[in-house]
């Protein structure tokens, strides 16, 4: 049938416990019966059909998967507002005098951070010169301005314009070894940090190495009433494990995302359905493509 959506060609790549050939139809529609089924990773609801294979060359045990799917998932588009190598201020604390006046909180700012260190993303040093070093992710050089302190103070100010457009927020993460964040003064996301997060404190245990090409991932969407229209302050609290450890870092990034109602697009899409023992997963590769003669909006799930 014509539907909205894109035409999606035979499965290129099926695991099935059913044994089916790569025969799959996937349409629009309401579903009656569930099934736990994931398109492109995105959860959707949808129910199974399961009919003999009439194709040519279909064996007698090729069956035919009719899979119809409640809605097409919304696709979320990504605002990076943060990204590394951002513009950032650092500052070594030597006692609690400022104390949480730094953190963004709008009654204290603007706030006079105009003696701080200035530099960008990541924030941190390393001693060593060896492969696997921070050097590289490195915009902020703390070596000599760490000695004998475990613990940095960084501002990363930043504009959003309309932030409730933003349906999820993402904080993403490089860190040795601990932090706690601030969005506008409101605590946001911590890792490895101590109880008392006073000036001078130590990382509540030591990380991993991080990898160059790895974030940890903090979904912080419930903090979203934080953002403001405008200027907006990341305030991040970083803390090592010791004053004597060869290495420290402090990377952020921040992410907005916003639904859009899209389809599946052009190109190659993943539907993933879920057995009801729970046991096994049917993977479906597909490829999409427009029908000729068809408006861009009004195209066939096949």
């Amino acid at each position: 049938g014509r539907t909205r959506g894109n035409k999606l060609g035979h499965s290129r790549h099926c695991r099935n416990r059913f044994e089916c050939h790569p025969n799959l139809l996937i349409v629009m529609g309401s579903s009656s019966m569930s099934r736990s089924t994931q398109f492109n990773g995105r959860r959707v609801g949808a129910s199974i059909e399961l009919s003999r294979a009439t194709h040519r060359g279909a064996a007698h045990h090729d069956q035919e998967v009719r899979v119809t799917l409640e809605a097409v998932p919304a696709v979320p588009r990504a605002t990076q507002l943060v990204a590394s190598g951002t513009p950032a201020r650092s500052w070594i604390p030597k006692d609690d005098t400022i104390r949480r006046k730094w953190r963004g909180t709008p009654r204290y700012e603007p706030f006079d951070d105009s003696q701080w260190i200035q530099g960008r993303t990541g924030v941190g040093y390393d001693r060593d010169r060896g492969e696997g070093s921070y050097r590289a992710l490195l915009g902020t050089d703390l070596r000599e301005a760490m000695e004998d302190h475990t613990s940095v103070y960084i501002r990363v100010s930043f504009e959003v314009a309309d932030p409730s457009r933003f349906d999820q927020l993402i904080l993403r993460m490089q860190v040795d070894d601990g932090f706690v964040a601030y969005l506008n003064g409101e605590r946001i996301a911590s890792d490895r940090a101590p109880r008392r997060t006073s000036w001078d404190a130590t990382a509540d245990g030591a990380s991993l190495d991080v990898d160059a090409d790895r974030f940890d991932l903090f979904d912080i969407t419930e903090h979203l009433s934080a953002l403001r229209d405008g200027n907006n302050v990341l305030a991040i609290h970083g803390f090592n494990r010791s004053a004597s450890s060869s290495d420290f870092l402090v990377r952020p990034e921040l992410v907005g995302l916003e639904s859009e109602d899209l389809g599946p697009g052009e190109g190659m899409h993943l539907l993933q359905i879920q057995n009801p023992d729970g046991l096994f997963s049917n993977d479906y590769i597909f490829f999409t493509a427009p029908v000729e003669g068809a408006p861009q909006r009004d195209l066939t799930l096949r």
